[in-house]
């Protein structure tokens, strides 16, 4: 009698059918998860090792490695200082692009985020930060990644910028909710455009590679 931990008693009695074994006599018992086999020990010794090989658990399912989202906001650089760094260089091609379809000024960086998520587990994320430029921002970026069934990665981001000095308004100066999928690792995408005290601000996110 082999009592069976991983598979049922008819797989088992399906998989000594496929071998031809006429020596053998096998019954699955599903009340007791067990298959009850006689017949000559060399048959009966050949499906030890069987039984053996296919009651075995399942070999685990790789887990996909954690993926890194880069979001990164530029604002006018009217509402920069001195020291508030540029458009990043691996952007500034993409923003080239950009200024030839709408009319929009030089731009510097306000903050660049990353955070770092496993898609396989619906992941959400939930980051706060400061930008300071000529007035000082305090950043709150959250969202979730998943994994579809054709392995494509969406992105559900949603981004706010408040003002620390207006304390009394309770609404965002600047803010973003996008949905966005098809992303490719390495490739930045323009995903958003926003205005802050009516000058233009941009969002880009992008997948890092691996």
């Amino acid at each position: 009698m082999f009592e069976l931990r991983y598979i049922t008693p008819r797989e088992a009695d399906v998989a000594l059918m496929e071998l031809g074994l006429k020596a053998v006599k096998s019954f699955p018992d599903s009340r007791t998860k067990s298959l009850i086999v006689s017949g000559q020990k060399e048959a009966v010794e050949r499906i030890v090792k069987l039984i053996h090989i296919l009651d075995a658990p399942p070999a685990p399912t790789p887990r996909p490695a954690d993926v890194a989202i880069r979001v990164v906001w530029l604002v006018d650089k009217s509402l920069a200082i001195d020291d508030t760094a540029p458009v990043p260089g691996d952007l500034v091609s993409a923003f080239a692009t950009l200024r030839k379809k709408i009319e929009i000024g030089e731009l510097r960086t306000a903050t660049q985020m990353i955070v770092n998520v496993n898609p396989a587990d619906s992941s959400r994320f939930d980051v706060s930060g400061t930008a300071h430029l000529k007035q000082s921002f305090n950043l709150r970026l959250s969202g979730s990644m998943t994994q579809t069934v054709t392995d494509e990665n969406r992105l559900r981001l949603q981004f706010s910028a408040t003002s620390e000095t207006r304390k009394e308004s309770q609404h965002p100066i600047c803010s973003l909710d996008t949905t966005c999928s098809a992303l490719v690792p390495g490739n930045p995408v323009i995903v958003g455009m926003t205005t802050v005290d009516s000058q233009p601000s941009v969002f880009v996110i992008e997948l890092l590679p691996k």
